[in-house]
């Protein structure tokens, strides 16, 4: 029935607990339900129990809740109970009844260490903490009571002490009689020893102890007082000790104490407490420490802080003893951190937290289900403390217990895990939830359908015995942003698969730690978005590189001292040995230095001699066999013993302080001397030629005041170190005499005696003596210093003092040191004392430990990089057990003398930094650190990042306006200050309307890393605005800030127009706009020319065509009438739109502006065909009828291919008087570069009636030539007639007696520029492109430059022509004179020559010929090069020009 209601209750304080889950699955949030925690636990565990012998014993153990079944455990082995067992039985609540112990010497079957364990159905098993069953016993006495024989007044102390379970009781019998204690005289300590002080001959007789407990009464043997009444008072003893503290006291905290010390002496000593060297204060009231009988201390409540060495001292003036003990507190286990309740996914990895304090430090074991849990690579202690469970899988849900146990007690915490499945929810109870990511777990199918594709490409970068490294790239289909990746990864033949979180969303990379070597692993990859996980990536077979076969680590390492100059080292072999041991390795090194030693043996144990006295040392073995050495075991370290100081006490000064006193000063013995703790200093003083008496003092004193002394009398002193071993050597014997009579104070001192200083780098240590006149009192002494100057800085000291330390002073600095001594009347005179500091030393640092080898740096991406080394101070399989760590160093590779450097520190051999800069290349080193101790740091290596998209947007984006055109802007910015990589290109967007998407911006693209370009055909009057962003190989960067420009109100350049409508792009009218206007301007050039052609049929009607065809007195009578009639230019420009006026000034300067227009690129046969179309078209609408003569004389010529005029140049006379023609410098001409080649033909552009041509400076003005110069003056009636479409002016001087043949036998001068030019500087590429590309079909066409490639030309302002004398031949190409109807071979080089200076126009003296002979040039093949072009232009110049000379 009760247990029924137990159920009951405990069934309804489940379903409280678990109402809210009920809850939530009602409203249909959950699928499954989660069961709420049991609450399975202890109330009552078993506890050690002493029982009698043949007695009942109880071993109570009862759970919080109920259970199915219980078993009991002793020395770690079940009890079989069986029902035919009626002697042991378990009770209803789990309880363990013996009716009956037995015990006896020969068999002792319940005495041992208990445990219960209670199992649950469905939660798990717990195991209580282990209680030890003892049997009561009085065993004999450990000390017992002994004769002893003292003085009277003096100390008797009888022992005794027994070890009883329980403890006995002890009381004491004199005579056999219970005694009767006199309080203020006999103690009964708590040791159970019986200490008589003032003994009195009464106090004599047999002493006996009597030891009771639960088991029985056992009287020890006795021991008698004997009283010694013939006493010689006068005669001197030192002190002995009649009774001694135990030599080590081990209790628990928390008990009372009492050490026992009485000693006997002449006269009767004073017994003192010191704790590790320091005297007790037994005057503080609240003190837990008083003196118990003569000397004994007695201590309550015993805290861990007492722990120490106590020493008793008992000291009279014969002399000073010492009694000394080391106590130790233990500490019972005590939880600081206990395991909680956890729910758990597959594939979790899980922590249970379990923190304990204890002394001695508890040893903590795992349960689970009441099992012991092993060290394995999926259940791991961490830190001897914690446990972790790697991948968990449903069987690993139960109960799981801490156990800490030490030789004080044992203790246990239990905490249950619930591992759900994966697809189970959170529960919604306090206990903890070890899932870090999102819950929904992905499992072999499940991904949501919204969440991101499989990561692809993972593959394992670097493969290591221990780690991997693995990159793969992000998922096709992100839909939307990735939040994090998750790595699964589990053995091959294993289902305990584990997991790692990569909470960064752009690290596709990372480290995986903790494998095992020479393992098949499966990873896999999932990636999490806002909606939950993806899809999992394809599954990588990784196999881990196999391990050296090394042995483990020794077991069982344990040190013991033996003395204080050795110590016995032991160990046990390593398990699971795969090779054998070959031999062992015993290394040590003493605390602090770093220089280890090493001893070889084959044996399990050795015996280390020669140690320091009172040392620290740390040891550790390492096994080696036929691989090398294997894992080192645990570093331990030990102290040797101490033993006496080995050396005196230092600067030991005696001063007599007044008649009758004198001050001792002294300093410690040598640190190395010490050979353990300075405990005191004995003081043996004397008179010269009498008995001596000694002083005992403090072990941190430094001075001591002999008082009461004799007047005028010499003294003699010694002195000597004390440590728990016992006293030192003394020094020598030292002398001072007291003062006859007692100091003046009625004048200021002397100066100070015996001023020394002895300086370090960052102090002096001064000391002196008394002033030597020692009649006047001195109060005190005042010490100055400073640099270069005294009294800068002043102490006041004692007048007892005779030494100081000045510290923080400068190195290598010179302080000047002053020091007077003062009383009551003022200071004296002043001692000084000049000294410099010593230069500040670098001190010597710590053999290092061996640098990290073979650091390798492995770019994973732009802001990734692995590290991996090698450290040789480990063993061959590269495992770290010791608390070593490693230091990585990392800065941005530049010279610079202070770099500055970033660290990581890792304790693996492998790390991963991922906070680096894209393209840029980092150096990396490492070093080992281990305790104290560290290494240099490792060779450097050095590596790039992989670019990365620009982070940053371009900087200072600015908009320039154009002021000839307004719908042209300019766009210039600077590079972003993060460019991640070479910058590609930029990408600029603009839009009259900022509200819209990016997408919807007019985009312009910039190739390079121009920082400049031209956006045109903006619209006027319109406010745009621009931003731009930045491209490299990886991708474009952000946008930068918009910036907006407004376009000016004005007339826009036809060039350059553009329309666009409100959306940002050009308006679909516009191309029906731009074919309207072409058709109007092709409209408009065709009447224009029509209008011309009328004009100049009633400008000529007068004439006729006789007048071409008059003879030389024709051409006289009709000079007037020809004289202001010029040709018109053919040559129409679209952009002017019209006709070249037919009435021109003589005086017009032919040599003015060209106009400065692009070049293009057109060979001479498309030129011609385009040429003559125009002709026949414009010639074919004209009614030959109704043209007057003239007119009718230019249709007709202008079609006809006349043939060449051949014009000798043999019989000419050479030209003697310099012909150089330039341009003069206001001309302002500035040819446009064009490149022709060399078998092209480019048709000059002719402004007006001007002709640039560039002569080749090349040619020297002493050279005979053909020269194009200026024109002569109009010609009168004799002048030559000309053909009015003809656009050249040739320039000839016909002899009256010659007859005008020019026309009939139409001779022709034809110049051909064929020199190739580079473009000229400040004419762009681009926008010369752009201005062929629209080029008009009516626009006329440019004259090319034609200088030389090496030498600038000098333009000619008209065409003149002289002869050219034999030259050298030389590569650089000519303006040529081509006489047409020669052959090839009869045919003269010409060249155009001349200085940048201006001269008059050659006048040509010879009345017949042009020129004279060419002589024939040495660049034969460049003028064969060049005939086919030149005749080809003089075609053209024939056909244009024919119809003059024929008429």
């Amino acid at each position: 029935m009760k247990l029924r209601m137990y159920i009951g209750k405990t069934q309804k304080t489940c379903l409280l607990s678990c109402f809210p889950i009920f809850i939530v699955i009602l409203t249909g949030l959950f699928t499954n339900p989660v069961n709420c925690f049991s609450d399975f636990r202890f109330i009552v565990e078993p506890s050690d129990t002493i029982v009698i012998k043949d007695q009942p014993a109880l071993l109570n153990c009862s759970t919080h809740g109920n259970f199915t079944d219980i078993k009991w455990k002793k020395d770690g082995t079940l009890l079989e109970l069986s029902d035919e067992d009626d002697r042991r039985v378990v009770l209803p609540n789990g309880s363990l009844l013996f009716k009956r112990v037995i015990h006896s010497r020969t068999e002792r079957p319940d005495e041992g260490l208990y445990q219960c364990i209670v199992s649950l159905d469905d939660i798990g098993t717990i195991i209580s903490r282990e209680a030890k069953l003892q049997i009561a016993s009085l065993p004999p006495f450990d000390q017992s009571p002994e004769d002893v024989a003292v003085y009277a007044d003096q100390t008797a102390y009888f022992p005794c002490s027994v070890h009883a379970m329980p403890p006995a009781k002890i009381t004491w019998l004199k005579n056999q009689q219970p005694i009767h204690l006199d309080e203020t005289r006999m103690t009964i300590l708590s040791s159970g020893a019986l200490e008589l002080d003032s003994v009195l001959p009464s106090d004599e007789g047999t002493y006996q102890c009597v030891a009771v407990n639960s088991e029985k009464l056992r009287e020890s043997s006795g021991g008698t007082l004997f009283v010694n009444k013939n006493h010689d008072k006068s005669k001197m003893e030192p002190p002995h000790f009649v009774a001694i503290p135990r030599q080590n006291v081990v209790l628990l905290k928390g008990s009372d104490l009492t050490l026992d010390c009485a000693a006997n002496g002449n006269p009767k000593p004073r017994i003192t407490w010191l704790k590790d060297g320091s005297t007790i204060d037994l005057a503080d009231l609240d003190s837990r420490f008083r003196i118990v009988g003569s000397g004994s201390l007695a201590i309550e409540n015993v805290q861990e802080e007492d722990a120490g060495i106590y020493m008793c001292r008992a000291v009279n003036s014969e002399d000073s003893v010492d009694a000394n003990t080391n106590i130790n507190i233990l500490v019972p286990p005590y939880f600081i951190t206990k395991p909680t309740n956890q729910y758990a996914r597959e594939k979790d990895d899980i922590t249970f937290n379990c923190d304990v304090y204890g002394n001695p430090v508890p040893i903590l074991r795992w349960y689970k289900n009441s099992d012991i849990i092993v060290h394995s690579d999926y259940f791991q202690i961490v830190n001897g403390k914690s446990l972790r469970i790697l991948g968990a899988v449903k069987s690993d849900s139960g109960i799981y217990q801490c156990f800490a146990t030490n030789s004080a007690g044992s203790i246990q915490s239990s905490a249950e895990l619930e591992v759900l499945d994966a697809d189970a929810p959170e529960p919604t109870t306090s206990a903890s939830f070890t899932s870090l990511y999102f819950p929904n777990t992905p499992g072999e199918l499940q991904y949501h359908k919204e969440g991101p594709s499989e990561p692809e490409n993972v593959t394992a970068i670097i493969i290591n015995t221990r780690f991997i490294t693995l990159s793969w790239e992000q998922p096709r289909q992100r839909n939307r942003d990735i939040l994090y990746y998750v790595v699964y990864y589990k053995e091959a033949n294993s289902t305990r698969e584990r997991f790692h979180n990569i909470t960064r969303p752009h690290l596709e990379d990372t480290n995986i730690q903790g494998l095992q070597p020479d393992t098949n692993y499966v990873f896999r990859v999932v990636a999490y978005n806002h909606r939950g996980p993806g899809m999992l990536s394809k599954e990588l077979f990784v196999h881990t590189l196999p391990d050296v076969s090394v042995p483990n680590s020794p077991n069982s390492l344990m040190i013991t001292p033996l003395d204080s100059t050795s110590v016995l080292v032991k160990w046990s072999p390593p398990e699971e040995l795969k090779e054998p041991i070959s031999y062992y390795k015993l290394n040590y090194l003493e605390a602090g230095t770093s220089e280890e030693h090493s001893i070889n043996t084959t044996t399990t144990y050795y015996k280390v001699q020669g140690l320091k006295k009172f040392t620290k040392y740390t040891f550790w073995v390492t096994a080696f066999n036929k691989n090398g050495p294997g894992i080192n075991t645990e570093e331990i370290t030990v102290q040797t013993f101490s033993d006496k100081p080995s050396a005196t006490p230092q600067n030991v000064t005696l001063e007599p302080a007044s008649s009758s006193s004198i001050i001792i000063r002294w300093e410690p013995p040598p640190e190395e001397f010490q050979n353990g703790i300075i405990t005191g200093y004995k003081i043996r003083v004397k008179k010269k030629n009498g008995n001596g008496e000694t002083f005992t003092t403090d072990g941190n004193r430094r001075l001591y005041a002999l008082v009461e002394l004799e007047k005028g009398v010499q003294y003699m002193v010694k002195i000597a170190a004390l440590s728990v071993n016992g006293s030192g050597p003394f020094t020598d014997w030292k002398t001072v005499e007291t003062y006859s009579n007692d100091l003046a104070e009625s004048t200021v001192p002397d100066m100070p005696s015996s001023l020394r200083a002895r300086p370090a780098a960052s102090s002096i240590f001064v000391s002196w003596g008394p002033p030597r006149d020692q009649t006047t009192v001195v109060r005190g002494y005042k010490l100055g210093w400073g640099i270069g100057l005294s009294d800068v800085y002043t102490k006041v000291l004692d007048g007892k003092q005779r030494y100081f330390s000045i510290e923080n002073l400068q190195p290598s600095s010179e302080y000047v040191i002053s020091l007077r001594a003062f009383n009551e009347v003022g200071d004296g005179r002043p001692v000084y004392e000049t000294i410099k500091t010593q230069v500040e030393a670098t001190p010597e640092p710590m053999t290092p430990m061996l640098p990290p080898v073979g650091l390798k740096a492995i770019v994973l991406s732009s802001s990734t990089v692995v590290l991996y080394w090698t450290d040789t101070t480990l063993s061959r399989n590269q495992v770290v057990t010791d608390n070593r760590y490693y230091t990585v160093r990392y800065t941005t590779y530049m010279y610079s003398s202070t770099p500055k450097y970033k660290y990581f520190n890792s304790t693996n051999l492998n790390c991963m930094i991922d906070d680096l800069k894209p393209n840029t290349q980092y150096e990396f080193s490492v070093k080992v650190v281990k305790g104290r101790k560290e290494s240099t740091w490792s060779m450097s290596v050095l590596n790039i990042t992989q670019e990365a998209a620009p982070s940053s947007p371009p900087r200072d984006l600015t908009v320039v306006s154009y002021e000839d055109d307004s719908t042209q802007i300019s766009l210039h910015w600077q590079p972003p200050k993060q460019p991640n990589g070479h910058i590609t290109g930029y990408v600029i967007f603009y839009t009259t309307d900022k509200t819209q998407r990016d997408r919807d911006w007019v985009v312009e693209g910039v190739v390079g890393d121009r920082m400049t370009t031209i956006l045109k055909g903006l619209t006027l009057d319109t406010t745009y605005y621009f931003k731009i962003q930045a491209r490299n190989n990886k991708g474009y960067g952000p946008l930068s800030s918009e910036v907006a420009f407004h376009t000016p109100a004005g007339v826009a350049l036809a060039s350059g127009s553009s329309f666009f409508d409100n959306k940002g792009y050009a308006n679909h009218m516009m191309i029906i706009i731009i074919s309207a206007a072409s058709g109007l301007g092709v409209v408009v050039v065709i009447g224009m020319i029509v209008a011309f052609c009328r004009r100049r049929n009633r400008y000529l009607a007068a004439d006729g065509c006789k007048s071409y065809k008059s003879s030389k007195g024709n051409l006289a009578k009709n000079k007037n009438a020809t004289k202001d009639i010029v040709p018109p230019d053919l040559w129409i420009h679209h952009d002017q739109m019209e006709l070249k006026s037919l009435d021109k000034s003589n005086n017009s300067n032919l040599n003015s502006t060209s106009n400065q227009r692009m070049s293009q690129e057109l060979s001479h046969e498309p030129l011609l065909s385009t040429l003559e179309k125009k002709k026949s078209a414009y010639l074919d609408s004209i009614n030959d009828d109704l043209l007057p003569n003239a007119d009718k004389c230019i249709v007709k010529c202008r079609p006809i291919r006349a043939t060449p005029i051949k014009i000798s140049l043999d019989h000419q006379k050479p030209v003697i008087k310099d012909t150089s023609v330039v341009t003069s410098p206001g001309s302002g001409i500035n040819p446009h570069p064009y490149d022709l080649g060399t078998n092209s033909l480019g048709r000059p552009m002719y402004p007006r009636t001007q002709y640039n041509i560039q002569r080749n400076p090349v040619i020297h003005d002493n050279h005979q030539a053909v020269t194009l110069g200026e024109p002569p003056p109009p010609p009168s009636a004799a002048a030559l007639p000309r053909c009015p479409g003809s656009s050249y002016d040739i320039s000839m001087s016909p002899p009256p007696d010659m007859p005008n043949t020019a026309c009939p036998e139409n001779r022709s001068v034809t110049f051909i520029p064929t020199v190739h030019e580079k473009p000229e500087a400040g004419n762009s590429g681009t926008l010369s492109k752009k201005a062929s590309s629209q080029q008009h079909p009516m626009r006329s066409f440019t004259v090319p430059s034609t200088s030389s490639q090496s030498v600038p030309a000098t333009p000619l302002s008209k065409h003149s022509a002289m002869k050219s004398p034999p030259v050298v031949s030389s590569p650089h190409k000519k303006v040529v004179l081509h006489v047409p109807g020669e052959t090839e071979a009869g045919s003269a080089s010409t060249a155009i020559g001349g200085t940048n200076v201006s001269s008059p126009l050659t006048k040509h003296n010879e009345p017949h010929s042009i020129s004279s002979t060419i002589q024939a040039s040495e660049s034969t093949e460049h003028l064969n090069q060049e005939m086919p072009n030149l005749e080809d232009l003089m075609k053209d110049l024939n056909a244009i020009t024919a119809s003059e000379f024929e008429c």
